[in-house]
């Protein structure tokens, strides 16, 4: 999986804790750069078990003006939520009024330190482990089936 594989998993933990999960992947890879291992560039289309769709882009040699790891977008009937970078995540309702929640962006709340706490708070005081070995298993499941998907031509049913 290489480059797709190391950055993937972490949208694929997003997406499916935002959406659930994945009934059917079709995916795309390119090979963009000779010096890194593998694909570079992958585009995938879900279909999710709650009949929602989904699309999906990234890229390890692309450049971008937006220096966000990961925007997300989730269009709904009755509403859109939008986050564009780090620092807020925006409402638009139906009426096109725009809501916007900035969010807490401390060493203390996110990325590899908020892992760390919620593992030792789990030790410490039973609390449960967010990111366990199956659902972690699950996110790379679902990059190397996309890899499959693109190797292959193929729609595939997980």
């Amino acid at each position: 999986g290489g480059q797709m594989l190391d950055g993937g998993v972490h949208h694929a933990a997003a997406l499916r804790m935002l959406m659930g999960e994945v009934e059917w992947i079709q995916a795309f890879l390119k090979h963009g750069h000779s010096d890194l291992n593998g694909p570079t560039t992958m585009t995938m289309n879900l279909r999710f078990r709650s009949g929602a769709l989904g699309s999906y882009v990234y890229s390890a040699v692309c450049q971008d003006n937006d220096p966000a790891f990961m925007r997300l977008t989730i269009y709904g009937s009755t509403g859109t939520l939008d986050l564009p970078d780090k620092q807020g995540l925006r409402l638009i309702h139906p009426d096109r009024t725009v809501e916007t929640i900035a969010l807490d962006n401390d060493a203390d709340t996110n990325g590899y330190y908020g892992e760390f706490l919620n593992f030792y708070t789990a030790i410490r005081e039973g609390a449960p482990v967010v990111a366990t070995m199956e659902e972690s298993y699950k996110d790379m499941e679902l990059i190397l089936r996309a890899v499959d998907s693109a190797e292959e031509a193929r729609v595939i049913l997980l």
